[in-house]
């Protein structure tokens, strides 16, 4: 339990780092206020999380639990408000190939469907852990 922790602090810093870049959500890319409030949310998410890992505190499991639910909801979002397909069609302009070209050899709902296939995995992978900690949750006695 003690490596996660380690690297959700580390992930904290990560987060407070880019606290002044835009985020996708919501269909487009936000900026100002918005980007500044959800970067500032998974920094505290993830340092709770990762001192409440590391100390091995009592109220570390429920920080997981609670981190795990806004996240899923996060992603979930991402991937069904069409942001996806937002941020691909920025990235695919930045190619020195024709975005037309691109969009023939895989079309744009195929590109959506495998990037949220991608995305469920995670999220597959978010809960997965979650029950890990639920299942380890006698060891925090701190």
């Amino acid at each position: 339990i003690l490596f996660p922790g380690v690297l959700f602090i580390i992930s904290a810093a990560f987060e407070f780092a880019s606290i002044l870049s835009p985020v996708y959500q919501f269909g487009a890319q936000q900026s100002g206020a918005f980007a500044f409030a959800q970067h500032l949310m998974y920094t505290a998410l993830y340092l709770i999380m990762g001192i409440g890992l590391v100390k091995l505190k009592t109220w570390g499991p429920m920080s997981v639990y609670i981190s795990t639910a806004i996240y899923c909801l996060d992603r979930v979002l991402y991937v069904y408000t069409n942001t996806v397909m937002f941020e691909i069609n920025k990235l695919i302009s930045l190619l020195p190939i024709e975005p037309e070209f691109i969009f023939l050899l895989y079309p744009p709902e195929l590109i959506q469907q495998v990037v949220g296939g991608v995305y469920l995995v995670v999220i597959a992978c978010w809960l997965g852990f979650a029950g890990y900690i639920f299942w380890k949750r006698n060891d925090f006695i701190y």
